[in-house]
């Protein structure tokens, strides 16, 4: 039944009922009601509630008396429906109340509350129909049937939620021109028996005029033709294709001649025929608003949480563990209400699931249909960058990595979506973290910690700690995940001395209850025969979700986690990824930027505006904390305080950049201030670019793999490797589990160290000199104990936990996933991990574990055994390699690109080439010997049998003479 605006002819009383539910509600029996003979009747019937059915005037449905009524056609059922809705309130959410009222018994639960947010209450509680508010300010939530009478009360709010009786219908195929089904979001892999340019609209036509087409899909302008069976399963697909169609032809269809189906391959306009799909779909699509004023709702009950929280003095406090993890994660205020509205977002596509009873696994294939510009949350939406002419020929990036793709200028652009190598894998298909296969919970992660993350010291033969230092330092020039912050405590900041953006669960180490619980952050539980964490009191660790952000395509679907960072390797760590960041790093004179002058050579400019201390306090010292140090400042702002070992790396590059803009100055005294930086930018970019590709990640992944991979960069010439189809955006996979195998120690804030004359250079050297550990799953106590120890306590956090949980909160699939996807074979039971895991860890995994799928991404891989030549296993070597591949190829500023308005000339690349970590650090340190030597001086690599590489043995810093511009001029008084 295609539509329902049409006359309904007089029918006996059983078929109108029928016709009305049809329409009201398809796919729902048909009551088998023949007389309509009293109240109750109707409201069963009509789906609407006695008590209001009753006291409603007669007259709006047909003129009979309640008690007396006899007959009521579809229009008069609707009628009372109007009538009913004319008598209760609307509040947000589609949320209908009346004062003095109550239903009695049947709760749920009871919560304090105010009266507004009560109904918000009931929204957000996946069994709550009904509610009542007290005017002792506590919420009743309650679940009854839509019938059920309320009675009158004194004071106080009642109300329901009418949404909550509504069933959505099953799905079926679309009917279009010439025979053509047709959905959305699916695909026949294979099958292919031709391609050709078309629209969507005009796909289905040209399969009809082929007369060997009898399936067809279409794809980014691409129609696919294919022959295959009738009974040929579809693949769902969710990955921003705009069409998948399908076409079934009946037995013995004759297609006309291949001219004549030609003029008729018009634009078919696709139209939902099928009553359970376009049911399915208006009904939807007219609840979107509805469920999106939930959405609103359930942000204002969750900052009314919060408010509790913060007045109730229940946040984090600074210098706290908690405190010190939280600012790795800060934001800016543009990140911050980003993800406010994508957490509406997400508020509102999990009261859509909760309405229409979606199954996780069609979620993302459901919600795709809808665009958030079709809603009353159009405004989150935000165009593309423009990339006018200047953008476009300009040798240097923009700041936040917009524009770098000309065609789809979004690509690799700060404060956007990390992309995935495999769909997400929420419980509920939008947020809620994965759970095991069966249903269940998955172990605790600081129980998976405990468990397979033991402390055994195994230092590497091979590798410095600068393997893992500057794999850090990369990671925060491309991945910067905030944590969503709160929206309610601003107000409260001018008042409080403390940073009030943090939230706690754990109070003293203790659950808070339940009512104060917040959907943002989690409560990792601790078993009491955990005894390191018992013998301190403490039964949970909290962790912050991470932001979320709407999707690239500004579609609905499962929750996204925010890069506020460019996905490039593009040293936005340095410089920023925003203009405004990046001018207070500068002096605005000669292309310098801001640095603490230090007697010879200086340090990170300081960040006066920080209130966190980086000293350690006299308890602890034993001397006052010098008055004249501060916390340091990067364009990547909090993170260089982590440990002495990365303010350093992020010295070397402030000062290779001052260096680069003083020589740039001397050769060409013609260049002003912007060319002089953008220029020094542009060229250290590419030294870290070829010191990365070319000493770091063959250390990482293999040497071998890079030449598979086509990664090791060329030695002469230049590339063509740029494609313009490869998003370069970063994996979450990659983010938040496979780029974590190099965490290790993290010892604190001891900025004061590098203040001190000669120890910068002392860590320089002991960076070169010592060895790094293995990539196994092996982790110090500093890390699974004390990271981030507060001064005094004897405990701090659990790096390992963290990670797991954080990969959980990112949707990430199960180890198990990821291996398939690798190429590696499947394990069907535990016994199959074996060829790459130890049988103790494999062990170890059956006990944690339900199945081998439920396995987390983060400790499975990082428990295999090393690939040939490579610091991590298969599954870590194949993602990271993926990433490094997107990086490299989806890059239009990559350095040995040709054909770009960024390439370098001939000769400037093979100044480029000669740049090494080692020259990089000697340049810009006093230090006399840097690293051990493996042949090549690299950094990076340790042998002790070989001695220490003094500064002559590194190959000599490059000239500048290839960026010597000519400069021409008159004299205009000579004329």
């Amino acid at each position: 039944m295609g539509s329902y605006a049409v006359a309904i002819p007089y029918l006996p009383i059983t078929s109108v009922v029928c016709l009305f539910l049809m329409s009201f509600d398809a796919g729902r029996n048909c009551l088998p009601i023949k007389r309509w003979d009293t109240c109750w009747e109707i409201a069963i019937s009509c789906g609407i509630d006695l008590d209001a059915l009753c006291k409603i005037n007669p007259s709006l449905i047909g003129g009979q008396a309640c008690d007396n009524l006899r007959i009521v056609d579809a229009i008069g059922c609707q009628a009372a429906r109007n009538a009913i809705e004319e008598n209760w309130n609307t509040g947000d959410g589609n949320v209908k109340w009346q004062f003095n009222c109550d239903y009695y018994g049947h709760d749920l639960e009871r919560l304090p509350s105010s009266g507004e947010n009560c109904g918000g209450l009931c929204v957000a509680h996946p069994k709550c129909t009904h509610f009542r508010y007290t005017d002792d300010g506590y919420c009743y939530l309650k679940t009854l049937p839509l019938t059920s009478r309320r009675t009158p009360a004194k004071g106080g709010v009642c109300g329901y939620l009418p949404f909550k009786f509504e069933s959505p219908p099953r799905d079926v195929w679309n009917s279009g021109e010439g025979g053509v089904k047709w959905l959305l979001n699916c695909d026949f892999f294979g099958n292919d028996i031709g391609r050709i340019e078309a629209t969507g609209e005009q796909c289905g036509g040209l399969c009809v005029a082929n007369p060997e087409c009898n399936h067809f899909r279409h794809s980014d302008g691409t129609c696919y033709l294919k022959k295959t069976s009738l009974n040929t399963p579809r693949t769902p697909i969710n990955g921003g294709v705009r069409w998948r169609i399908r076409v079934e032809m009946p037995a013995g269809y004759g297609a006309p001649p291949l001219q004549e189906n030609e003029k008729k391959a018009k634009q078919y306009n696709l139209v939902f025929n099928s009553p359970k799909q376009q049911q399915q779909y208006n009904s939807i699509n007219n609840s979107m608003n509805s469920a999106a004023d939930a959405g609103k709702l359930q942000m204002k009950v969750t900052d009314t949480i919060e408010t509790q929280l913060f007045v109730k003095k229940i946040f984090v406090l600074p210098g706290s563990s908690r405190a010190t993890h939280a600012l790795l994660f800060t934001s800016t205020a543009e990140s911050e209400k980003m993800s406010r509205d994508a957490m509406m977002e997400s508020y509102t596509v999990t009261e859509i699931v909760k309405r229409f009873n979606i199954k996780p696994e069609d979620v993302q294939r459901t919600m795709k249909q809808f665009n958030l510009k079709d809603t009353i949350l159009s405004g989150m939406c935000t165009a593309d960058p423009v990339c006018d002419e200047k953008t476009i020929r300009s040798p240097y990036r923009t700041l936040d990595g917009s524009c770098n793709n000309i065609q789809r200028p979004s690509w690799g652009k700060s404060l956007t979506q990390f992309q995935r190598a495999l769909p997400s894998a929420y419980a509920d298909g939008v947020r809620t973290p994965r759970r095991a296969k069966n249903g269940g919970e998955l172990p605790s992660a600081r129980l998976v910690s405990t468990t397979v993350a033991v402390d055994i010291d195994s230092p590497s033969q091979s590798d410095t700690t600068w393997v893992m230092q500057y794999g850090q330092f990369i990671d925060h020039d491309f991945t910067r995940t905030p944590e969503f912050k709160m929206g309610t405590t601003s107000k409260f900041q001018s008042e409080e001395p403390m940073e009030a953006l943090f939230r706690a669960v754990c109070r003293m180490g203790n659950l808070l209850r339940k009512s104060l619980s917040i959907p943002s952050v989690f409560r990792l539980r601790f078993r009491r025969t955990i005894l390191f964490f018992s013998k301190f009191g403490q039964r949970c660790m909290p962790l912050v979700r991470s932001a979320p952000i709407r999707r690239s395509d500004c579609t609905f679907g499962a929750s996204e986690q925010m890069n506020q960072l460019t996905h490039f390797l593009d040293n936005s760590n340095v410089y920023g990824s925003d203009d405004k960041t990046a001018r207070e790093l500068r002096t605005f004179k000669k292309g310098g930027m801001k640095v603490t002058p230090r007697n010879e050579l200086d340090l990170l400019p300081a960040d006066e505006e920080s209130k966190v201390s980086c000293t350690l306090s006299k308890t602890v010292s034993g001397i006052d904390p010098p008055t004249d140090v501060k916390c340091f400042k990067t364009g990547d702002t909090s993170r260089v305080n982590e440990h002495p070992n990365l303010a350093v790396t992020h010295t070397i590059f402030l000062r290779e950049h001052n260096r680069l803009a003083a020589e740039l100055a001397r050769l060409n005294p013609g260049w002003d201030d912007e060319r002089l930086y953008q220029e020094a930018r542009r060229i250290l970019a590419a030294q870290m670019q070829h010191i990365t590709f070319n000493e770091w990640l063959p250390v990482i992944i293999g040497r071998v793999k890079m030449q598979e991979l086509g990664l090791l960069p060329l030695q002469q010439g230049s590339s063509q490797d740029y494609d313009k189809n490869l998003n370069p955006s970063v994996l979450n996979e990659f983010a938040a589990a496979a780029f974590r195998f190099g965490h290790t120690l993290i010892q604190g804030k001891h900025q004061y160290e590098i203040y001190t004359p000669g120890n910068l250079d002392k860590f320089l050297i002991g960076l070169a000199s010592q060895p790094s550990q293995n990539a196994e799953n092996y982790f110090t106590q500093e890390v699974t104990n004390h990271l981030f120890e507060e001064q005094g306590k004897g405990f701090g956090l659990d790096l390992v936990s963290l990670n797991l949980q954080r990969g959980r909160d990112h949707g990430i699939p199960g180890y198990n996933a990821y291996r398939t996807q690798c190429g590696l074979p499947p394990a069907g039971q535990f016994s199959d991990l074996l060829n790459l895991i130890s049988p103790a860890i494999v062990d170890k995994f059956a006990k944690l574990y339900d199945t081998v799928d439920d396995i987390d991404l983060f400790i499975g891989a990082m428990s295999e055994r090393l690939a040939p030549g490579a610091l991590v296993g298969p599954t870590l070597q194949c993602i990271i390699s993926d990433q490094f591949l997107k990086l490299k190829r989806g890059d239009r500023f990559f350095y040995d690109l040709a054909g770009q308005p960024s390439s370098f000339t001939k000769d400037q690349l093979t100044e480029i080439r000669r740049a090494s970590f080692a020259r990089l650090v000697c340049d810009n340190s006093n230090c006399g010997r840097l690293c051990i030597d493996d042949g090549k001086c690299n950094a990076f690599t340790y042998n002790s049998a070989t001695g220490i590489c003094f500064l002559k043995d590194i190959p000599a810093s490059y000239g500048r003479s290839p960026w010597n511009g000519a400069i021409c001029g008159f004299l205009p008084w000579k004329f």
